[in-house]
């Protein structure tokens, strides 16, 4: 009588709890890969977004350089001015002083700029003198030795001496030279407000490209604490898929070991059959000793 279609094979082994457990934890670390990938992914934006946001941060900070250098180009310029200003006010006062017939001894004595402008004059005035005046032997040496230590106390003012060309007044008349000095002092000054806006202008934006160059950089580092957590958390499923890989690994080895087992004791199997196909007694033993040594392996149940 013939057997149901749907009755196993006596020679089809069913799956063993070990291949069972395999196929299972296979599952499992596909899951593991799967999110890892997820994770690579999004981690792979945060990266991203993290990265143009550290390219503005570069573009602002170099931005706040340049208005730096700006506004202390025009701090310098305004210190310049500033100083001259002073300077055509101080020589102004002085000059009112002596006018008024107010200067003492003990007052402070001229600046340096404004003394190196009047030896200038005086040496100047002397030879004029030297060159158009008829003199004796004796006046003439007397002119020549104030002339000579005049210019050694100019060279000792040679900074001096320099800024002194340009202040072009004429210390001969002190009322124009008071007008003048006043004048040129009011220039400079319009120079010092002129440059102090546009320190401030140049100030005020830098303190602005500065406020969104911070704002720019929180973003940029919570960018990356956000990356960095994604990827640990992508190591993590990696670290378990690794874990699982290995079970799995030795799952399949010691599965390929049974089968391995279990073809040489078929292979034998066989071998004893052909011997003994002469003897049914022996073949029927043969196959029996085979079978049960199957059963013992795990490998084959029989139906």
């Amino acid at each position: 009588m013939a057997q149901p279609k749907n009755r196993k094979r006596r020679d089809e082994p069913e799956k063993s709890a070990e291949r069972k457990e395999r196929e299972n934890l296979e599952k499992k670390a596909d899951m593991f890969v799967q999110k890892r990938n997820e994770l690579n992914d999004q981690a792979s934006v945060a990266r991203g977004e993290r990265d143009l946001l550290n390219d503005k941060r570069k573009e602002l900070m170099g931005k706040m350089d340049e208005l730096k250098a700006k506004r202390d180009e025009f701090n310098g310029q305004l210190r310049e001015h500033k100083e001259k200003r002073n300077e055509f006010q101080q020589q102004a006062k002085l000059l009112i002083a002596k006018q008024r017939g107010q200067k003492k001894e003990k007052q402070e004595g001229p600046s340096p700029i404004f003394r190196a402008k009047e030896l200038q004059s005086e040496i100047r005035d002397m030879e004029y003198q030297q060159q158009t005046t008829v003199l004796t032997t004796k006046e003439e040496n007397k002119l020549i030795e104030t002339i000579r230590k005049k210019r050694f106390e100019l060279s000792g003012l040679a900074k001096e001496a320099e800024k002194a060309k340009q202040l072009n007044v004429d210390l001969r008349n002190t009322s124009d030279a008071i007008d003048q000095l006043f004048k040129m002092a009011d220039a400079e000054h319009q120079e010092v407000v002129k440059f102090y806006k546009l320190a401030q202008e140049a100030h005020a934006e830098f303190m602005k490209v500065f406020g969104d160059a911070s704002r720019v950089i929180g973003q940029a580092n919570a960018k990356h604490a956000e990356f960095v957590s994604i990827r640990e958390k992508a190591d993590e499923q990696h670290q378990q898929f690794l874990d699982l890989r290995s079970k799995i690994l030795e799952l399949k080895g010691r599965d390929i070991a049974m089968r391995h087992e279990a073809r040489a004791i078929i292979k034998e199997q066989r071998q004893k059959v052909h011997e003994a196909v002469a003897d049914p007694k022996k073949l029927d033993a043969h196959a029996e000793d085979s079978l049960e040594r199957l059963k013992k392996g795990g490998k084959i149940q029989i139906g």
